[in-house]
């Protein structure tokens, strides 16, 4: 639970964050006249303060720290930034309990914000991606309980009586057939999933989030830019990675069908390549199974899942400074940027 602690408390607690902070609380406004809109839906201008927080993860306790000590929220965690611009970079969901907690916190808080006259940006990072597509590999044990009271019984039972039927032969017991369903799909799982669907609460308004955008002149993303994703300018970036990854969930859906239980992301990927395997041996293959295993499996190869990708890319953070200097300046010079600011890798330093 995420605890709403007084501002004098938090300011205690976030001594960790301290320099981290510093730094994001000096991307302010340029020098000159304020100047609001700007030629994309991704870029603003004139902003007073900006706050940029990188990679959440379970960390939702130190999450309500920064936001006090940063004066953008109250004890009761309601909006206090005014028009500030918060900028959480991506990942704040996997590797902790407190998921979708932190995830109903930001939904409300982007609401009162606008509201003020401020905004929450919450930028797609690889992890939020990964849950859109049923990718939970990073998903811990608390992450599905959350959701065990929205979880539907007829939806565990049809699933525990179809993996029984996969795995009867295997040997085991019902007892341990059972036990085996349990640790792959814990309680809270098919709600979780059904969240995170296209038209759940979360997915919905996650396929709505930017992967970049621009304030002041200072570009935000999770992983990083290439000069050829940065060439695309930011609409197109956002709208294409969108796209890319919708199409990807509703591939998955009809790849389900040839699934004899609850399928995951790699699951999704074997039916694919099995379905393109035997239409490449002139095996007559269901149209619609046919496309969409062709669909999958070109937009897994795209930009939203690419290791260069804007969510992916950790060339910035790792590559050597000489090398990555002028690809920087590029990235920059063509999105008409001062700077930019990333999370997803961790310094070297830690």
């Amino acid at each position: 639970m995420l605890r709403r602690r007084s501002p004098e408390r938090a300011r205690a607690s976030v001594a960790g964050f301290v320099a981290v902070l510093a730094l994001a609380l000096a991307v302010g406004a340029p020098s000159g006249p304020t100047v609001f809109g700007a030629t994309s839906k991704w870029e603003w201008d004139g902003v007073g303060r900006v706050v940029a927080i990188g990679d959440v993860h379970r960390r939702g306790e130190q999450l309500t720290a920064i936001l006090q000590a940063a004066g953008l929220a109250d004890d009761l965690l309601r909006w206090t930034g005014e028009t500030d611009h918060l900028v959480l970079c991506g990942d704040l969901i996997d590797r902790g309990p407190d998921d979708r907690e932190i995830l109903d916190l930001v939904r409300r808080l982007q609401k009162q914000a606008e509201s003020a006259g401020g905004r929450v940006h919450a930028l797609l990072g690889n992890h939020e991606v990964m849950n859109l597509v049923r990718d939970f590999r990073y998903v811990w044990p608390g992450g599905y309980a959350s959701f065990q009271a929205d979880e539907k019984s007829g939806d565990r039972c049809k699933a525990l009586a179809g993996y029984e039927k996969a795995y009867s032969g295997k040997g085991l017991s019902s007892a341990e057939l059972e036990a085996a369903f349990d640790e792959k799909y814990p309680p809270g799982y098919f709600a979780r999933r059904r969240a995170f669907a296209r038209k759940g609460t979360y997915g919905s308004w996650l396929l709505e989030q930017p992967t970049v955008i621009k304030i002041n002149g200072v570009l935000f993303v999770h992983g990083g830019l290439t000069p050829e994703v940065a060439a695309l300018g930011l609409d197109q970036i956002n709208d294409r990675l969108r796209k890319s990854v919708r199409s990807v969930m509703d591939s998955g859906l009809v790849l389900d069908t040839l699934l004899k239980t609850p399928s995951g992301f790699a699951e999704v990927r074997a039916a694919a390549a099995a379905v393109l395997k035997l239409a490449a041996q002139g095996r007559q293959v269901d149209r619609r199974l046919a496309r969409a295993a062709e669909s999958l499996t070109e937009e897994v190869r795209s930009l939203a899942f690419a290791p260069d990708g804007p969510r992916w890319y950790r060339g910035s953070s790792l590559h050597n400074e000489r090398i990555e200097r002028e690809r920087v300046s590029t990235v920059l010079e063509r999105l008409d940027a001062r700077s930019m600011v990333v999370g997803h890798t961790v310094t070297r330093t830690g």
